[in-house]
């Protein structure tokens, strides 16, 4: 009798902690064993957030959450905000910008896991560049290549990056020569979730 409850025992303690790890698999990308294994689980996760359509939605557009400087600007920029909750939880911020005479934008999407950043995608589209050559006339000609970027992140550092062409930075306030590319998406996570929270 004691070997069968012992027996027993070890089979409950081996099947709850296997099926424990497989949960904590798909629902934190974070508790993995290697950097592989956690950019796998990471990308699973996006990739359910995505297909989640019964989000609470929460939107700032323009001057809610950009700086005047930017709006107010000769090439006249503007922009628009979108947070996507369940059970007041951050699933997912979209952040658009755009500078209306340029043709330029720039999409940034925020990807969370129990309120941890860990995922972000900028795209960038740049709209025909007005060249003058020696002469004085005016050559249309289309910027030198489009940009995304993917950032994964673990315990708010970024464990991977893949870029994909030149990146063309458009004006924000919040970001400064000096500060590191993690700090940015960082601040702008952060400040984004704050905005989004205070409008609720």
């Amino acid at each position: 009798m004691k070997i069968f409850l012992i027996t027993c025992s070890i089979a409950f303690i081996f099947t709850s902690a296997w099926g424990q790890n497989k949960s904590d698999t798909i629902k934190t990308p974070a508790l993995c064993h290697n950097k592989s294994d956690t950019i796998k689980n990471i990308d699973r996760k996006v990739l359910s957030i995505n297909r989640e359509t019964k989000y609470q939605i929460a939107t700032l557009k323009n001057e809610a959450f950009l700086d005047t400087a930017f709006i107010n600007q000769p090439g006249k920029g503007y922009g628009q905000l979108t947070g996507y909750y369940k059970n007041d939880t951050v699933y997912k911020i979209r952040e658009f910008i755009g500078i209306s005479q340029l043709h330029d934008m720039a999409i940034t999407e925020y990807y969370f896991s129990g309120s941890k950043l860990i995922f972000i995608k900028e795209t960038e589209e740049y709209g025909p560049e007005n060249i003058t050559d020696s002469l004085g006339a005016v050559d249309h000609k289309k910027n030198k290549a489009d940009f995304e970027g993917q950032y994964y992140f673990f315990n708010d550092k970024i464990i991977n990056t893949n870029k994909k062409g030149e990146q063309k930075i458009l004006p924000k306030e919040m970001y400064f020569d000096s500060q590191s590319k993690e700090g940015q998406l960082l601040l702008s996570a952060k400040k984004y979730v704050s905005l989004l929270t205070k409008k609720d």
